[in-house]
């Protein structure tokens, strides 16, 4: 039988730490194809950071853009967490059509 237990507190290194190193992650994933492409990296980051911080209208325009994305991840999130998703009316159809 399973059991469940609540979780423990994550402790604040591991609260702060996690996303910070995720972030540094993607920066450095991200630096791999601008590495391929001969760019220099650095300049590049400043470029992203100046077309995103640039102008109010650049900030506005990247918020404009980033928006579907952030609710479409949060929609998905969210129905994960619900937990009312059922795979077997994908699955039941897939098995007696054969």
């Amino acid at each position: 039988m399973i059991r469940i237990e609540p979780r423990e507190a994550p402790s604040r290194r591991l609260t702060i730490g996690v996303p910070v190193a995720s972030a540094l992650l993607a920066l450095l994933l991200a630096a791999i194809p601008l590495t391929f492409a001969g760019a220099n990296i650095v300049e590049a980051y400043r470029e992203m950071a100046k077309g995103i911080f640039g102008s109010m209208f650049a900030f506005t325009e990247m918020l404009t853009r980033a928006t579907p994305l952030i609710f479409t991840g949060l929609a998905a999130t969210l129905a994960f967490r619900a937990k009312p998703v059922s795979y077997t009316h994908l699955t039941l159809p897939t098995i007696y059509s054969v």
